[in-house]
């Protein structure tokens, strides 16, 4: 974000430059800048059909990453359609002034997308996660253990765990009811890794994964990933 809003502060100093010059200014080669303007508009349209728009957690950011994706080529694509229908004094005051609007453009743009997630790099687990009480309310058998925790932007917190259980009845049973009290507990998404004991199974509050990749290195079979 800082090489960005840097490269926007340069930009914007150029373009002032050229009010100040802009007798002397003139677009030499509109049809190269009109093909290369489209020619991003083509492979941004091709590269969004892979992008998942969708994933953004609100309006404000589906606004920002539109803005950030598409205000560059529209403006080149401007200024170049402009000169080649020879509205040069047009142009003169435009380009520069289009150039400041699109450099603010992707400057707050991608402020505002940075600061949505700004949060999550400063914040280890939410104070709404008491994480030892809530273990605490499993029992022996049923523990939750390797529980992470992390955040998409400021409105959907993840949590993930391994839980252990008895059997798959006791799993079948007691699942749903897991997931619902840790979302009552501030979880917007739950991701939870069932375990069930086995009888070469690490002694009780070990992890049985690890148990299991443990045993088979010792019985020189294969690790499964």
């Amino acid at each position: 974000m800082i090489c960005m809003l840097g490269f926007c502060v340069v930009n914007v100093i150029h373009s002032l430059q050229l009010f100040i010059h802009r007798h002397h200014f003139d677009i030499h080669s509109p049809l190269v800048m009109l093909i290369t303007g489209t020619v991003d508009v083509g492979v941004k349209m091709f590269a969004a059909a892979f992008l998942d728009f969708s994933s953004a957690t609100s309006k404000r950011m589906l606004v920002c990453r539109f803005s950030f994706y598409l205000s560059p080529s529209a403006t080149v694509l401007t200024i170049a359609t402009l000169r080649l229908m020879d509205h040069k004094q047009l142009v003169a005051w435009l380009d520069p002034f289009a150039a400041i609007c699109t450099c603010a453009t992707v400057a707050i743009t991608s402020t505002l997308a940075t600061t949505n997630y700004l949060t999550v790099l400063l914040m280890a687990v939410p104070k709404q996660f008491a994480l030892a009480e809530i273990c605490s309310q499993f029992e022996a058998n049923e523990n939750l253990h390797h529980v992470r925790v992390w955040a998409d932007g400021n409105h959907i917190l993840n949590l993930s765990a391994h839980v252990r259980f008895r059997c798959f009845k006791s799993y079948a049973e007691r699942f749903e009811s897991i997931k619902a009290f840790l979302t009552a507990h501030g979880a917007t998404r739950v991701f939870l890794q069932p375990e069930f004991e086995k009888d070469e199974g690490a002694p009780n509050g070990d992890c049985l994964f690890r148990a299991d990749k443990f045993l088979q290195l010792h019985d020189g079979r294969p690790v499964e990933a």
